[in-house]
């Protein structure tokens, strides 16, 4: 069994940044990483509030460059889901898809997962183009997508998408929840627009091959290529069982949860990584006090 000082897992910008401090502290980790290294960046439009980039900097512009800082490190992602988190002695264990490694801390830095879809049942035939993100239709040209959710990530989702396909994105409120920013942005593009007060009562395959999106309320039939359901996000927590958890239901001492999967509504890029660079700060001083 291999073992190590720590272990990262996620390699989101909460992760990265946690690996890269550990780094400097020339703590021996493992970072472990089951999908693809970057995060939540593949989907963002525009980072905006990330120090050093004025006006902005797109999701996958700025995912690239943390892997390169991680390759500029010599570090390169273990490509193993973490499947469960064992409590052993002074340490844990890591089981993941590809064997069992001991280590004495670990950062939990797994990030969000899309909130389970309470709408009507999605037809296994129009499975392939119904979508939880968007980066998959990163580069879509000339179709019709739509979008259920009115919080940021369905309006951030339409800007990667405006210009070049037909936006609809579906709101149950008659207000949108973005923050103004991108509601502006987004319905000042052409091609997009807001429909507010539908709820989705069902999901079919049309005889044209495209999805048929039918809503309740409004009554509206919309005819599309693509399906997004962006109707919220929620810790990914599944690795902290209750073993893991102290009398008050705080991680047992040597666990830290970092990022997006700490983050509540406050989930950016920017607290993400002071977050992993604080937690990994802190597991040094740690371990330098606890040979």
């Amino acid at each position: 069994m291999k073992t190590a000082a720590a272990a990262v897992v996620g390699c989101g910008p909460a992760g990265i940044a946690a690996a890269v401090q550990l780094a400097r502290h020339g703590v021996e980790y493992l970072l472990f990483e089951g999908r693809r290294p970057g995060g939540l960046l593949w989907n963002a439009h525009r980072v905006e509030n990330y120090p050093g980039f004025p006006g902005g900097v797109p999701g996958p512009e700025l995912a690239g460059l943390f892997l390169r800082q991680l390759e500029e490190l010599g570090v390169a992602p273990i490509p193993e889901a973490v499947s469960g988190i064992e409590k052993q002695g002074g340490g844990f264990i890591l089981k993941t898809t590809g064997g069992e490694y001991g280590v004495r801390r670990v950062l939990l830095a797994a990030g969000t997962r899309p909130r389970p879809w309470d709408g009507p049942v999605v037809p296994p035939e129009c499975a392939g183009r119904v979508h939880t993100e968007v980066h998959p239709l990163r580069g879509l040209r000339g179709k019709r997508v739509v979008i259920v959710g009115a919080g940021d990530a369905a309006f951030d989702y339409a800007l990667s998408l405006a210009g070049a396909n037909e936006v609809a994105i579906l709101g149950r409120s008659p207000r949108p929840r973005c923050i103004p920013a991108l509601l502006h942005r987004a319905t000042g593009e052409r091609g997009v627009k807001y429909l507010p007060g539908s709820t989705v009562s069902r999901i079919t395959s049309a005889e044209s091959g495209r999805l048929l999106v039918e809503c309740a309320g409004t009554g509206a039939e919309l005819h599309a290529d693509h399906l997004i359901l962006a109707v919220g996000r929620e810790p990914e927590l599944r690795l902290l069982t209750a073993d893991l958890l102290d009398d008050g239901g705080r991680p047992v001492r040597g666990l830290y949860v970092i990022g997006d999967a700490a983050g509540g509504r406050c989930r950016q890029t920017a607290i993400a990584a002071g977050d992993g660079v604080r937690a990994a700060m802190t597991v040094a001083f740690d371990l330098e006090s606890s040979p």
